[in-house]
């Protein structure tokens, strides 16, 4: 992957901001890893700061590690990163750790949001748009309401 210094401005309105603080970077996500990659030009995946695949989370279990197998969006939520893979899996990652606070799924997930209340809404096409919300606290369940 190359960046060159006159798209970078194209690329932070696509993505969303940047990570900021210590360990400041832009979150990069595809196939079954989601890195930390920092702000310069000519960068590659050989210059993460950070990475995190699904396979290497204790906090996941085994059956449902193989959902995270085409991460498709990856966004900062301050010290958190929220990750939805059109495999299937949806994960909320601390990055300082790495440790999943919190993982389902939901087929086809392309997008998701930290919403108040401790939920996160899911954009999902599978057999039809859907918008999936789900609680935190309840790592696996089903959607809310």
């Amino acid at each position: 992957m190359m960046l060159r210094a006159n798209l970078w401005g194209w690329v932070m309105a696509l993505c969303g901001l940047p990570v900021l603080g210590e360990e400041a970077g832009l979150i990069v996500c595809g196939a079954e890893e989601v890195y930390l990659i920092p702000h310069r030009e000519g960068v590659t995946k050989k210059d993460a700061t950070w990475s995190w695949r699904a396979v290497d989370s204790p906090q996941i279990p085994a059956g449902v590690k193989g959902r995270f197998a085409t991460a498709d969006e990856c966004k900062s939520c301050g010290d958190k990163i929220l990750i939805t893979s059109s495999s299937g899996g949806v994960a909320l990652v601390n990055r300082k750790d790495k440790a999943c606070l919190f993982y389902t799924t939901s087929k086809n997930a392309h997008s998701g949001c930290l919403l108040p209340g401790n939920l996160v809404a899911v954009a999902s096409s599978f057999g039809g748009d859907e918008l999936r919300v789900f609680d935190l606290a309840k790592s696996g369940a089903e959607p809310v309401g």
